[in-house]
């Protein structure tokens, strides 16, 4: 069975309609209100009450075994969920997928496809951490070489004799070696895990090789001296960064790793 839990500040219709509890705010003593799905269950649980651990408290009255959801109200202060539990936040409005996916569930709630809007909330919530994870090493990365771009592509237009005093002036330290190990860790911590062939683009794009980024890899080398020729495969930096960036994408976990 799977189980979805709701934390929430106000009572089901206050923003999911009439299918729950039938009350826009909690009543005193009320905790929580669930609803069956095609054998699974949605519950919707009082975030303040859930302080006091309501959603154990349900899960002890369900026997067999249990799949656990829990999208948690931002403004809760994060549930404690147990290992294997999939936990993701949401707010009341549009435009959060976690939101927009129960409010999707409460308008098919009685209709034949409840369930499958029931197992689209449940991907969601698996996903929405994943996806946030891959938002910020996507632009960290970004962050990381996007001066060296905009800087080197000024380089091109500016007259070859005078490329060297640019150069000299401007300040390196967003892309300079010292820190280089920091996008080394990134990469490194993001591929844990990752198997397929966008894997491999990606690692054949830095130079990983036993377990890091190896000492000739064309990135390293590159950033000791940076010039306008990135490689042989890559004519510039831009053209190595354009293509690190599309490998990234393609592991975007709404997508399939392939």
């Amino acid at each position: 069975m799977k189980i979805v839990f709701v934390t929430t500040t106000i009572g089901a219709r206050g923003h999911y309609g009439n299918h729950f509890a039938g009350f826009g705010e909690w009543p005193n003593g009320q905790t929580s209100h669930s609803v069956d799905i095609d054998g699974n269950k949605i519950v919707f649980v009082n975030q303040e009450a859930e302080k006091n651990g309501v959603i154990k408290t349900c899960l002890s009255g369900i026997s067999g075994g249990k799949e656990i959801y829990i999208a948690a109200h931002e403004s809760g202060g994060g549930v404690q969920g147990e290992n294997g539990w999939h936990v993701a936040k949401f707010g009341h409005g549009p435009g959060g997928e976690v939101f927009d996916a129960i409010v999707a569930l409460e308008n098919l709630l009685g209709s034949k496809d409840a369930g499958e809007a029931f197992d689209s909330l449940c991907r969601i919530i698996d996903l929405n951490p994943k996806m946030a994870e891959f938002a910020q090493f996507r632009h960290d990365i970004g962050k990381y070489f996007l001066p060296l771009d905009i800087d080197l592509q000024a380089l091109e237009i500016i007259p070859v004799e005078k490329r060297a005093a640019y150069w000299a002036q401007i300040d390196k330290v967003p892309y300079n070696n010292d820190n280089f190990p920091t996008f080394e860790n990134q990469i490194m911590r993001f591929m844990q895990d990752k198997t397929g062939t966008s894997i491999e683009d990606l690692k054949k794009l830095c130079g990983i090789e036993n377990g890091g980024i190896g000492e000739r890899a064309e990135i390293r080398v590159f950033l000791r001296s940076p010039v306008l020729k990135f490689s042989d495969e890559y004519p510039t930096f831009h053209d190595w960064f354009k293509a690190l960036m599309n490998a990234i994408d393609k592991l975007n976990p709404k997508r399939p790793i392939g």
